[in-house]
């Protein structure tokens, strides 16, 4: 719904607007009630009624599933998605489940997940509630810590080549679970705001345009820290210190490309010229046609290289993201501006 209203000025100083009818109706608002007015980035009013704001700060969403035995995959998938999706608790039913399966169970769904613990459990259920804020881990510390992380990654592998200890591999490979969850944390912020939960300044946005892009770039980071999973795990298997020089090259440039683009990632807003990320998209595109060279067996080489090839197009598609945020931005400036 929406209403057009004229300003009426009271007392000379006072300015108001009358409210929707439809709207005083259906909040139950009468005579004396209090409301909530918050100013919004973009300048735009969000007014909430007191009953809007004691349900937001008494109700616990809450979702209810039953394990599934034999399918414990299909099982966490579905926890995970209720988690992300913005759950406050989850209550899991397991009426034919032993405690070593139990266990096994809440070992994954930590594994995947910020926040999420025991609250409450009974003779054949657990309930598991978020514990974790944005006063605990903000949006922007999220984007901070899976950048750092994996620049943390860049460097294991680019190190590993130079000393050849395999001990540098197995901290990429368990680095790999914390990208996750920081990952899906990120998510579950997003979809808050996108439910009422948490506002858009509070996550450092102007514009709920800005969360598609968000979205988008958390998936970016997870993917290319993915491969540099991919890397260490096939690096560790075939022993290739010193006989794969083109893909240590490769690993190299990727890094300082991966440091630069992320600089650009909004919330961590470093404002310069984007200009520089247009030439890196012609680099990136080279790095990825790239033919083979060297004496290596070719066979070992093609997945590690076809990982490389994976994280040089992610970046790629980083900065048509950043790009596209940015002339978002812009748009959103001019037509406040007007």
């Amino acid at each position: 719904m929406r209403f057009r209203r004229k300003v009426q000025i009271v007392g000379g100083s006072t300015y108001i607007i009358s409210l929707p009818k439809e709207w005083v109706e259906r909040v139950n608002l009468r005579q004396g009630s209090e409301l909530l007015v918050e100013v919004m980035p973009d300048l735009s009013l969000k007014i909430l009624s007191e009953d809007v704001l004691s349900k937001a700060g008494d109700e616990v969403s809450e979702y209810r599933i039953d394990f599934m035995p034999g399918n414990t995959e299909f099982f966490i998938a579905k926890v995970i998605a209720s988690y992300v999706t913005g759950y406050d608790k989850i209550v899991i039913k397991y009426p034919n489940i032993t405690s070593k399966e139990l266990s096994e169970v809440m070992d994954l769904i930590s594994k995947k997940t910020i926040g999420l613990e025991v609250v409450e459990e009974g003779q054949d259920y657990i309930a598991l509630q978020c514990l974790a804020s944005l006063s605990t881990l903000s949006l922007r510390e999220v984007l901070r810590k899976i950048i750092s992380l994996s620049e943390d990654s860049f460097k294991d592998i680019e190190n590993y080549f130079i000393t050849g200890n395999a001990v540098l591999l197995d901290r990429v490979v368990e680095r790999d679970d914390l990208i996750d969850k920081l990952y899906l944390y990120g998510l579950r912020q997003l979809n808050h705001v996108l439910l009422g939960k948490t506002t858009l300044a509070e996550i450092g946005l102007n514009n709920p345009a800005e969360i598609l892009y968000l979205v988008f770039i958390l998936k970016t980071l997870e993917r290319i820290a993915d491969h540099l999973f991919n890397i260490a795990k096939q690096l560790k298997e075939i022993q290739a210190v010193g006989k794969i020089i083109q893909l240590e090259n490769l690993i190299k440039e990727l890094k300082r490309n991966y440091s630069f683009i992320t600089n650009y990632i909004p919330i961590k807003f470093k404002a310069e010229s984007l200009d520089e990320l247009g030439k890196l998209l012609t680099k990136l595109k080279a790095i990825e046609a790239a033919p083979y060279v060297g004496d290596f067996p070719h066979s070992e080489y093609v997945s590690l290289r076809e990982s490389v090839k994976r994280i040089s197009a992610y970046l790629r598609d980083l900065i048509e993201i950043i790009l596209d945020n940015y002339a978002l931005k812009d748009l959103i400036s001019s037509t406040s501006r007007q």
